[in-house]
């Protein structure tokens, strides 16, 4: 996956979510001094998630994941996200213990809300913004919803009471996220009381949802965003395409193209040692093939691709790093 990745950079800035670090001599520690080992432990797919959160999104092969552990596992951090779409959902679930009542109180706050999403005086106005105060599911913070966006920072409780007298049902997860595009299949309210650790029988829904989807990207593999303009084949579409493992001078592609819900594969040819020149050959589900050549364009603005189709029509396309 590429290093400048949208979830990438999404896990720069966020690693710890919502926990205030600091550097010492000792190493990094929070706030109360404890020390704070984090480690990533690499991407998942859907039905290896802690978390249900797949069920409530709309099945796609194009899914950055990443999981932080902090502490060999006290604290399981997991990351979806999702782009263009504009989708981020952070999960962080402390698997023996809770957070406090005054932890709770901070989530109440509409500033500390805000805080968490630095585009929100953009995307939201103040009837926006809904408070979630209750006991059963025991969920503390906030939402906030209009027609371009859905965003929502709670904490919540998801493990079952256990025999320790001193846990009564405090919230042992926080729960983050913003969509501003169409990949939630349910509302911000919905999705904060429906999240948890996924159930056997939730597993296998998953599982049914992208039995057809080649989901898992290897560390060989590149997403990258196209868009192509294909006279009476794909016209004016804009879709992921996948670059997989290169062998030789050569390495074969897959593309997604989810508005005229077709699919296409094919291969990029380097000519050069320089690599900024090749040709390149499409083959579509739908029949169609076209090839010709692409260029690089310099300043990470991607590559350019001309060509024409087995009946002579131009193509062109581009195509870049998410």
């Amino acid at each position: 996956m590429s290093k400048n990745s949208f979830l990438a950079r999404l896990t720069a800035l966020t690693m710890i979510m919502g926990l205030t670090a600091c550097v010492t001599n000792s190493g990094t520690v929070d706030t109360s001094g404890q020390s704070i080992k984090l480690e990533k432990k690499g991407k998942f797919v859907p039905t290896d998630s802690h978390f249900n959160t797949f069920i409530f999104l709309k099945p796609s092969p194009f899914y950055e994941t990443q999981t932080v552990e902090r502490d060999n596992g006290s604290v399981w951090t997991e990351y979806v996200g999702s782009f263009p779409k504009e989708l981020v959902i952070q999960i962080k679930h402390a698997n023996t213990v809770w957070y406090t009542p005054k932890s709770e109180e901070r989530m109440l706050i509409l500033d500390n809300f805000k805080q968490e999403f630095p585009n929100a005086a953009i995307v939201f106005t103040d009837k926006d913004y809904k408070k979630i105060d209750q006991l059963s599911p025991r969920i503390k913070g906030w939402i906030a919803s209009n027609e371009k966006c859905n965003a929502g920072y709670v904490a919540k409780r998801l493990k079952t009471i256990g025999e320790a007298r001193n846990d009564i049902g405090y919230s042992d997860t926080l729960v983050k996220f913003m969509s501003c595009g169409d990949a939630m299949t349910v509302s911000p309210a919905q999705f904060v009381q429906k999240i948890g650790l996924i159930s056997d029988s939730e597993e296998r829904i998953v599982a049914q949802k992208y039995k057809a989807i080649d989901f898992a990207l290897t560390e060989e593999q590149e997403a990258m965003v196209i868009a192509i303009n294909w006279p009476k084949v794909l016209e004016d579409q804009s879709g992921y395409l996948v670059l997989k493992k290169a062998h030789d001078d050569m390495q074969d592609f897959t593309t997604n193209f989810e508005a005229a819900k077709t699919s296409c594969q094919g291969t990029f040819k380097t000519n050069d040692m320089s690599g900024w020149s090749g040709t390149w050959t499409l083959s579509c589900l739908n029949g169609s093939n076209a090839s010709g050549e692409w260029t690089k364009l310099g300043d990470d603005k991607g590559k350019s691709a001309i060509g024409k189709d087995s009946k002579g029509r131009d193509v062109f396309f581009r195509f870049k790093n998410i």
